[in-house]
């Protein structure tokens, strides 16, 4: 149904909202362009957060090895150098910033981001925490695993109709 949905407001968005005017008087001069220094320092410093939150819980050491701190420290210095980088660009060139930060003076936008922030948090930690609810104190196979873990599309009534043996007291699997 949603499908459906999405592919009718696709086609009337495809009718009714007007093409832009082409202006062919751009010279190449006029063209914007893209801060790749500042795009290579936000995408080194967010796959470096994400690489060291993945490995800190892995092992044994877990965040006691020596390159997870470091590399932690290094991602915060390519943040704040991303963040002096842009703010330079804004106000002391006449090229344009990836991200402008005086965006961020804006109360309003410095508000939804943090509501936003909250609440991708706490949907992951219920997707992790859903996922414990479901996986019973034996460890099932994979596909087991798998099957029992919640999508994010699903509600719990199509889940249940979906797989019948939740909720219900037949052992899927066999215990250990």
């Amino acid at each position: 149904m949603v499908a459906i949905i999405s592919m009718v407001v696709t086609v009337a968005a495809y009718f009714v909202i007007p093409r832009p005017r082409r202006n062919h008087s751009v010279t190449p001069v006029e063209r914007p362009t893209l801060d790749y220094f500042g795009a290579l320092l936000i995408t080194l410093s967010l796959v470096l957060l994400i690489f060291t939150l993945s490995q800190g819980n892995t092992g044994d050491d877990g965040w006691a090895k020596p390159y997870i701190p470091s590399l932690m420290l290094v991602c915060v210095i390519l943040f704040m150098t991303f963040v002096g980088w842009e703010w330079w660009l804004e106000n002391k060139t006449k090229l344009e910033p990836l991200m402008r930060m005086s965006i961020w003076s804006n109360r309003g936008f410095t508000m939804s981001m943090i509501v936003t922030g909250f609440f991708w948090a706490s949907f992951n930690n219920y997707m992790i925490y859903a996922t414990f609810l479901y996986v019973p104190s034996s460890l099932p196979p994979p596909l087991a695993l798998a099957d029992r873990r919640p999508t994010a599309t699903k509600s719990s009534s199509t889940s249940r109709r979906s797989r019948p043996h939740c909720g219900s007291s037949r052992q899927v699997w066999p215990a250990r």
